[in-house]
């Protein structure tokens, strides 16, 4: 009896740590999505690179409490103090991003993407946001993902189907890969989401109080400090339905780790944290973040629909180029 509920419970804990099949769609997305978000907030870091690099070179010769300048193993942009090093590290920077996007080497593209985030956020303290803080997250989790098995430049068939295969092994877009019994991929997956869910609890726990509880969060003046694609005209316009909102989203993130993991709830769950999120990017002006934590939520969606959704976008792509692939 002992030994039977032993190995039920040993079964089952390796079944949600590492259970088949393996989430491979979900890390896709997730690769693809943070690689956008970040390349997005490298381009428009583009535009201000020259405050960006007094930014650097004054921070270089500050000295640390002791007199000398404070040591970071990760101080790319240190290793040499001239706007040429500043523009190739940026450079850099943005080419790894595209080549995690492609899923070109994606553990160690999100690893240098992190190399690369420290360096920016050690020489620009007053510029990092929340943004920066998931970005690292999502970079995190993609470092231990195995995330290149579809959707990347390994999984794309041949303009010629019909080409052999050196040493006779069959091709990879052609066969599902058949694996040990349980998948490593999962395990990241479930850090992720259980980070997701004290993370949307955290934040639920702390706007109990002041303007949330008031339901007048979004006539705050930070909306205006923000300066917000709407005005605040246009937000005296529909009090009553703002102030829904907030009441709406502070349960949303309270009940969040309650309703997600809720198989028959998981679906309107999704729907609502969309909407949530997509109100407050567009309110707050805070669309990259609000893009990144819908990706990031991604890893909530069941393989089985989105492997679906992958093979009717290949059926479609190949019904378009005429062609099989």
């Amino acid at each position: 009896m002992i030994a039977s509920l032993t190995e039920w419970v040993r079964r089952d804990w390796m079944c949600f740590w590492f259970g088949p099949p393996s989430p491979r769609e979900q890390l896709a997305l997730i690769r693809i999505g943070t690689a956008l978000v970040l390349v997005f907030v490298l381009y428009v870091n583009t535009f201000d690179m020259t405050s960006t690099f007094h930014t650097m070179t004054a921070g270089a010769n500050t000295p640390g409490p002791e007199g000398h300048p404070p040591f970071f193993p990760l101080e790319v942009f240190s290793w040499g103090h001239t706007v040429g090093w500043v523009w190739t590290v940026h450079t850099l920077a943005i080419i790894v991003s595209l080549m995690l996007m492609l899923g070109i080497f994606p553990r160690l593209m999100a690893l240098l993407c992190m190399v690369f985030l420290f360096g920016y956020a050690k020489y620009n303290p007053s510029m990092v946001i929340g943004l920066d803080y998931l970005l690292l997250t999502a970079l995190f989790y993609l470092v231990l993902s195995p995330s290149a098995d579809v959707l990347s430049v390994y999984s794309l068939p041949p303009a010629v189907s019909e080409l052999p295969v050196a040493g006779g092994r069959p091709r990879v877009w052609d066969t599902e890969p058949v694996g040990p019994q349980y998948s490593w991929g999962t395990f990241p997956l479930r850090l992720l989401q259980l980070h997701l869910s004290v993370m949307y609890f955290q934040s639920g726990l702390r706007r109990l109080g002041g303007d949330w509880l008031a339901g007048q969060a979004f006539w705050h003046p930070r909306i205006q400090e923000l300066s917000p694609p709407v005005a605040p005209e246009t937000l005296d316009m529909f009090p009553s339905m703002l102030s829904f909102f907030t009441y709406t989203m502070l349960l949303f993130e309270l009940l969040y780790p309650v309703f997600i993991w809720n198989r028959r709830l998981r679906y309107p769950a999704f729907a609502v944290m969309v909407l949530v999120h997509l109100t407050v990017g567009v309110l707050w002006d805070v669309l990259p973040f609000a893009f990144l934590m819908m990706v990031l939520n991604v890893s909530f969606l069941p393989s089985e629909g989105l492997a679906d959704l992958r093979e009717g976008l290949r059926l479609a792509l190949a019904r378009a180029l005429g062609r099989k692939i």
